[in-house]
């Protein structure tokens, strides 16, 4: 009979016989940026994470957005000649370069890799023209909360320079074509929701049970130029049109960012129980 409460009672206080803490526990968050049921454009919404500016230059209103309907939701314009979007930071000029100042809203919530996080936007690009080869009319820019870590995605229907559509990530020195992916059908021109997973050091981009586009992270801390500190904030988002060398029309119906949260852990619990355990193995050796 001793035997066996000496097993129950062990494997109750496991814990306190190897001495480790209980395993961290997450809750997942999920935070809503737009939605088109709001029925306004995404900087219109109660208490916005995001606002309508051209980052290059926040006193330019180059671009227009206009509020379509909850299907189309906000349609966005803009030329080969302008940059305009949405980004969770307020930003100034000075001493000739871009500089992020202060979240849009405080609660945008940090984007830490080790933990994963996972932004899913829906969106239509309904036509693009591009110059280059590294420049897109729609582009998705999402730096975690570690300092240079993170990726710069475009999206082109079609690529004007091959009449393909594809979507590509950026390279860490943002000069050329990293990962790509010209085999995407029709998906960019349809309402399509894509989701950005980024666990550890690397991301996916997926929409449905299609992965689109893999690989690491990429390190943009040394970007150079004058929007180049956009790369060295912690957290910052970016969406749509970031080039003055392409241009585009997109709808967007949805942006959503989902989190793992740590829970505290119950430090006095993990004690208790470590006492115990403790406890009851020198009980039972006497």
């Amino acid at each position: 009979m001793k035997k066996r409460t000496l097993n129950l009672l062990s494997s109750i206080a496991a814990i306190s016989l190897t001495g480790s803490l209980p395993a961290q526990a997450y809750t997942v968050n999920t935070t809503t940026l737009y939605d088109s049921s709001s029925l306004t454009t995404p900087d219109k919404i109660a208490n916005p994470y995001l606002v309508f500016t051209n980052p290059l230059n926040p006193h330019d209103g180059s671009g227009s957005q206009q509020f379509m309907n909850t299907v189309v939701g906000t349609e966005l314009i803009s030329s080969v000649d302008q940059i305009t979007g949405y980004t969770n930071y307020n930003t100034s000029i000075q001493n000739n370069a871009l500089t992020l100042t202060t979240l849009i809203n405080p609660g945008f919530p940090d984007l830490n890799p080790h933990l994963g996080y996972t932004l899913s936007f829906t969106a239509k690009m309904a036509s693009q023209t591009n110059n280059t080869p590294i420049d897109a009319g729609f582009d998705v820019i999402l730096m975690s909360d570690q300092s240079g870590m993170g990726i710069d995605l475009g999206f082109r229907n079609p690529n004007t320079l091959n009449n393909t559509p594809d979507i590509f990530a950026l390279d860490s020195n943002l000069t050329s074509v990293a990962q790509s992916n010209s085999n995407v059908g029709n998906i960019l021109g349809n309402l399509t929701t894509y989701n950005l997973n980024v666990i550890g050091t690397k991301y996916t981009l997926s929409a449905g049970n299609a992965n689109l586009l893999s690989g690491y992270l990429k390190n943009y801390s040394h970007a150079a130029g004058p929007a180049s500190n956009i790369y060295r904030t912690a957290n910052f988002f970016y969406i749509v049109d970031d080039s003055i060398a392409a241009g585009g029309v997109t709808d967007i119906t949805n942006i959503t960012l989902t989190t793992n949260v740590p829970e505290p852990l119950n430090v006095l619990g993990a004690a208790s129980a470590i006492g115990l355990g403790l406890a009851l193995k020198r009980w039972f050796k006497n």
